[in-house]
């Protein structure tokens, strides 16, 4: 398809409509990819220190059971150890179900974090029931042991307090990340609309130039030609598409009108001194008959149209 033709800049300037309307979607398919990807990982995030959360209460649960226990063995306190048993076996199944969902739900940067505190969990966990079955079978020397265990539970506080500090700082992150990426897709589909608007106002500009202005000056042009004035310039005879060719068939049909008023005229002229040769030789020739020779001739030259005049009067006298 030549380019030349308005049947091909017509599939350019659908192409380039195409192109923005492309455009513009793939941005805002992009920016909604980017935004969803942000707000998953943000409630990733979110989940993940909720678990946190909750196994860090179930860190103080724990000792909490373990306290109950100790206690459980003097009736004054109301406490029951089956009541110690059931709170416990809980309490670590929640531990122990929020630490497992968390390590699947970990980004890499999070998972070499948590993995290292499986031993330490669970060294604690197993520590917790091993104080709770101490506590039910001999309850003198728990109390012994109680120190140790405090010793475990603060350092395995520590270690759950740096965790909840990584893991609020990477949900920070996200967040920032999400409301800069909120920007940044605001700028993107604010540029992509603006050229698409720019592109769309360039083909508007481009057919009013190229296609509405020749065809209205070109309808103009031959509107003056119909009307007989034939000193306009066809303007557009140099373009090689379809107005072109319009506008150089105009040019023709102007050239041929020039040419039919010239021939009228020149018609004309030959016409009136054809008539006024014979009729001047007519004239002479009864003006001699008026005088009495009735052997007057018309002997001048005239026009073969009106040869049978001359010799119809020359064969009368």
């Amino acid at each position: 398809m030549a380019i030349h033709t308005l049947r091909g800049q017509s599939a350019i300037v659908a192409g380039l409509i195409l192109a923005v309307i492309i455009g513009v979607a793939g941005a805002g398919l992009w920016s909604t990819r980017q935004l969803s990807q942000a707000i998953v990982r943000s409630q990733v995030t979110a989940e993940i220190l909720r678990n946190h959360l909750d196994a860090d209460m179930m860190h103080d649960a724990l000792r909490a059971d373990v306290l109950a226990a100790i206690m459980s063995s003097d009736p004054a306190n109301g406490i029951r150890i089956a009541d110690v048993r059931q709170d416990i076996a809980e309490h670590a199944q929640m531990f122990r179900s929020r630490v497992s969902a968390n390590r699947r739900l970990a980004p890499p940067e999070l998972t070499p974090h948590l993995t290292s505190l499986d031993q330490p969990l669970a060294a604690y966990i197993a520590a917790a029931e091993d104080m709770v079955r101490t506590a039910e079978a001999d309850p003198g020397r728990v109390r012994s042991r109680l120190p140790a265990f405090m010793e475990r539970f603060s350092a395995l506080e520590t270690r759950m307090g740096e965790t909840s500090d990584l893991i609020q700082r990477l949900n920070d992150a996200n967040t920032a990340h999400a409301r800069s990426l909120q920007g940044v897709v605001q700028v993107v589909l604010l540029a992509a609309l603006a050229a698409g608007l720019a592109l769309i106002l360039g083909v508007i500009w481009l057919i009013n130039r190229r296609m509405i202005l020749p065809l209205t000056s070109l309808t103009r042009d031959m509107t003056t030609l119909a009307g007989g004035e034939t000193s306009i310039r066809i303007g557009d005879q140099a373009r090689t598409d379809e107005i072109g060719a319009m506008a150089r068939s105009t040019e023709a049909f102007r050239l041929a009108r020039i040419a039919a008023r010239e021939a009228d005229e020149r018609y004309k002229r030959v016409s009136e001194a054809e008539q006024a040769t014979i009729v001047g030789a007519l004239s002479t020739a009864l003006e001699a008959v008026a005088e009495g020779d009735l052997t007057a001739q018309i002997t001048a030259e005239v026009s073969p149209r009106h040869e049978g005049l001359k010799t119809n009067f020359n064969a009368t006298l």
